[in-house]
């Protein structure tokens, strides 16, 4: 169902969509920094999220994403997921149930689907690119 192989570290998910969009899971800091320029553009996908109260709340979180030093949160998959017209699958294990969320969330697909693990905060690839 999942692949193993997308970089460890906070990176994971922007590493699984770069694999997805480009082919290349070395491409993430790309797909980082144009997810984090979107979302500059588009601020109200944070006050939508409920995050960003502030215009300081909202500037610090851009400047942790384009840096780096921040785990991708539904703000950034949202954003992803808009700035590629990419709609993504999040597939996660919890109370031993396996969970699927869609971003956008009323998206038919076809999907770019991840696995996501809770305990290591990793990402993985789901199933291969439509």
């Amino acid at each position: 169902m999942f692949t193993k192989g997308i970089k460890q570290g906070c990176s994971s998910f922007f590493a699984a969509m770069a694999q997805h969009i480009f082919q290349d899971q070395n491409k993430y800091r790309e797909v980082r920094q144009a997810a984090a320029s979107y979302l500059k553009d588009h601020p109200e996908l944070m006050t939508n999220a409920g995050e960003g109260s502030s215009h300081a709340a909202r500037v610090e979180y851009l400047s942790l994403m384009h840096k780096g030093y921040a785990h991708a949160d539904k703000i950034m998959v949202a954003s992803v997921a808009a700035q590629y017209k990419k709609p993504i699958l999040i597939i996660t294990l919890h109370d031993h149930k396996w969970k699927a969320v869609a971003f956008p969330g009323d998206s038919p697909g076809p999907f770019a689907g991840v696995v996501y693990s809770q305990d290591t905060k990793h990402f993985e690839i789901a199933f291969p690119a439509a």
